[in-house]
Formats: C-alpha cells, structure tokens, sequence
C-alpha cells in the first residue's frame, strides 16, 4: 500500500500532464488518454477527452506549439482586442478572407448561396472556417461548446434551407478598426 507521500507525488505528476495537454499534438494526447486509461486514471482521462473535444481538428506538434503561443498573447485580452490580435499580429488574412469578409459585412444575413456566388471559386466553407483555424490560439477560450469554431465571429442562422452568415457587432467594428473593411 503507497504512503500518503506517494499519492501526492502520484496526483502532481497527473496535475503537470493535465497542463501540458494543450501544448501536445493531437496524436500524443490520444496516446496519454489510452496509456491513462489502462492504468485508470480517470482524472488525466477526463482532462484528455476534454482537451481532444475543444480542438476542430487534429493538431501537430508545430501547430499546438503556434496556437499555444497564440493563446499566452491573448490571455488578457477581451474578445475586440483578441481580434484585433489574431487578424494584424498572429496572421493577416488572406486575400481570400479579405473577400468573403468584406462581402458578410456588406451583405448580413447572407446566405451561403450568396456568398458562394459572390465569392466565386470552390472551398468557401474552408475559408470561412481556417478564419478562425490558423488563429485557433487567440479565439479558443471564446469558442462555447458544441458550436462550430467560426461561430466565434459569425452567427448563422441555420433556419431556411440555407446557412446565413452574419458577422457579430464587435468583429464587424474590429475589422473596420483595422481596415479590413
């Protein structure tokens, strides 16, 4: 039987891998979630599926390392100043965000369709979702469970036949600020 010493040994090691979590690459938290598992400890489970569950997409070790980052830059920012962050200092947008950012500015309440027609060219769900995945660090601890991460910036209404693409107020004033539109 393990003395107390052992145990608080036993739950700082456990406290310092939860911590690491979001510095680690999709497939090493995978891998920490089955050895945890094996050897049941629920706790490093939990924060393992936790983690695995507010990631979009499975992250390398260079882009948990990027978002990382990303995230310790913002850690005091409120949600206007993150944005502000992520669109001038952690990645520009690109011409294509530029486009579709402009066009949801100029047409709220849009829909899909529209936005397609207008934006002229294949992979707009992609561009409109990598507007918060290549700032994935600034925007995390905005993101609400269960909500797609563009929903961070965009409200969409899903009740038509078609998506409709609103920009929210503050992004809208944020991307005027910083002469996007």
């Amino acid at each position: 039987m393990g003395t107390n010493s052992d145990k608080h040994t036993a739950e700082k090691h456990i406290a310092a891998a939860i911590a690491r979590l979001s510095k680690q690459a999709t497939n090493d938290v995978k891998a920490l979630r089955e050895r945890a598992e094996k050897i049941g400890l629920t706790t490093l489970v939990a924060a393992c599926d936790a983690e695995l569950k507010s990631r979009p997409i499975e992250f390398s070790q260079e882009q948990a390392d990027s978002f990382e980052a990303m995230a310790e830059q913002v850690k005091d920012l409120d949600l206007y100043a993150a944005i502000g962050h992520a669109f001038t200092k952690a990645r520009l947008p690109s011409p294509e965000e530029e486009q579709i950012i402009r066009w949801m500015a100029a047409n709220p309440g849009g829909s899909y369709e529209d936005a397609r027609k207008a934006y002229g060219k294949g992979g707009l769900s992609l561009v409109i979702g990598h507007l918060v995945y290549d700032r994935y660090g600034c925007f995390k601890k905005f993101m609400k469970p269960g909500e797609d991460q563009s929903s961070v910036l965009i409200s969409k209404d899903r009740s038509g036949g078609s998506v409709r693409y609103t920009l929210k107020p503050e992004v809208l004033a944020v991307f005027k600020e910083i002469g996007v539109i």
